[in-house]
């Protein structure tokens, strides 16, 4: 799925919810805490930005969270691999990041809480990517925590 916080992996949904909880623990709702934390990623095929069925589950999870914490704000990362020219990627991470934005609103989590922000190929996890398996694990949107 992904990282919350810079130093853990999240398997599955209780986990998520678990973790938030905990951080979220003495937190004031009015803002400090939690910023820069990230939620599980969704990933994407190759030239693609619909939704894919296996994202469902995770993006549940973060409608989930972010309905349950009212104030919660995030950045909705969109990222693409290195295949395909720069102004496309720009283009291709641009509607993931809005596709992930369109199913959350969805499930009833306000636009206004949500920032578009995309990054094309500038931000790859792995560098050099040799095959389609790694390559996907470029091709994500990432949710950052800015507000709690």
């Amino acid at each position: 799925y992904g990282l919350v916080g810079s130093e853990m992996c999240i398997r599955d949904r209780n986990e998520v919810k678990a973790y938030v909880d905990k951080a979220l623990e003495g937190v004031s709702r009015d803002g400090g805490g939690a910023a820069d934390w990230i939620l599980p990623y969704i990933f994407f095929d190759l030239n693609k930005y619909d939704i894919r069925p296996d994202a469902v589950p995770t993006l549940n999870q973060v409608a989930e969270i972010m309905n349950r914490y009212k104030k919660l704000e995030v950045n909705v990362v969109g990222h693409t691999d290195t295949q395909g020219s720069e102004s496309m990627n720009m283009k291709l991470s641009e509607n993931r990041s809005k596709s992930a934005i369109a199913y959350l609103t969805k499930k009833g989590v306000p636009e206004s809480r949500m920032k578009i922000v995309y990054k094309g190929e500038s931000e790859v996890i792995i560098e050099g990517a040799k095959n389609d398996e790694e390559h996907q694990m470029n091709r994500r949107v990432e949710f950052h925590i800015i507000k709690n």
